[in-house]
């Protein structure tokens, strides 16, 4: 709908007052336009950045090269480079594009000014870019810290599925294929919660957000939970009797944390096994990072 909603008064824009090199706006718009706005925000740079650097180069390449060989040979290695890059580094793909748009509109369509190409390139870019990222601002917009509080969520709750499974009185045989589905979709939840966190660390500032924040600590928690509780999967759960409040605490704990449930479960009296004391020390640190007004409940669409 967004792209729809933007892309087609271009469109139109372009086809009313149309020019040699306007279609320039329209693909600038379709190709920087993200789901994410961090996502366009940083595309949006790149493509801006790419295009003048190599809007310059090509000019100053299209100065040295007096004839049409000269510039076909000047075609082909910046072909080689720019599509090398161009899964590496959106940034050096473009760069190396611009030179070499503007060497094939020289031999192509001689008559244009090199300067007059990079200038309209550029032109179209900024503007194409400008409405990309204005467009995700104020059409429907998804920012990050909302985004990352949502993943944290399901991660935690995923935590303590698995904690439950990992801590059920049953055979192993018997439970194995329950934990096995939740050791998947916690792993599967904290892969979202980093995608999460990279797209919030790109926006402007999202990276310094509280919640942002506190979701980096948590994730490196949880990571060393699902790798206790998978020790614990493999190893046999600890079956003394006196760890059975304990087990229940840290499941119960991840599932309030997961449900933002204050104040959480209080704490076993009695003592605990050797095999629990390092994963009862990281939901401590996790309960200590997300502790209330660490990370803020706030409307959706407010932490911009």
């Amino acid at each position: 709908m967004r792209a729809s909603a933007v892309c087609a008064p271009a469109l139109a824009a372009t086809l009313i007052w149309a020019g040699p090199f306007s279609h320039w706006l329209v693909m600038t718009v379709v190709l920087t336009m993200q789901p994410f706005y961090s996502a366009t925000w940083q595309r949006a740079l790149e493509r801006i950045g790419g295009t003048v650097l190599g809007g310059l180069v090509g000019a100053l390449l299209a100065q040295m090269a007096t004839t049409p060989l000269m510039q076909i040979a000047l075609i082909l290695p910046l072909s080689i480079v720019g599509f090398a890059a161009r899964q590496v580094s959106y940034g050096v793909f473009v760069a190396c594009l611009t030179p070499l748009i503007v060497l094939l509109i020289e031999v192509i369509t001689p008559g244009h000014s090199s300067w007059e190409v990079v200038g309209m390139r550029a032109l179209f870019t900024i503007l194409g870019g400008l409405i990309a990222v204005v467009s995700c601002l104020l059409l429907w917009p998804i920012w990050e810290p909302d985004q990352v509080r949502k993943e944290l969520r399901r991660a935690l709750a995923s935590h303590a599925a698995f904690a439950e499974a990992a801590f059920a009185e049953t055979p192993l045989s018997e439970r194995e294929a329950k934990l096995s589905t939740c050791a998947r979709s916690a792993g599967l939840a904290l892969n979202d919660l980093e995608a999460a966190l990279s797209r919030a660390l790109q926006q402007p500032r999202a990276g310094h957000h509280p919640e942002v924040e506190a979701a980096m600590v948590a994730d490196a928690t949880l990571r060393r939970i699902s790798a206790r509780l998978t020790v614990l999967r493999h190893a046999g759960a600890p079956a003394g009797a006196e760890d059975g409040p304990w087990k229940a605490w840290i499941a119960a704990t991840l599932a309030a944390l997961a449900e933002h449930r204050y104040p959480l479960p209080d704490r076993p009296d009695e003592a605990r096994s050797p095999q629990l004391q390092r994963l009862v020390a990281q939901v401590d640190l996790l309960t200590g990072t997300l502790r209330p007004g660490q990370v803020r409940e706030t409307p959706v669409g407010a932490a911009a």
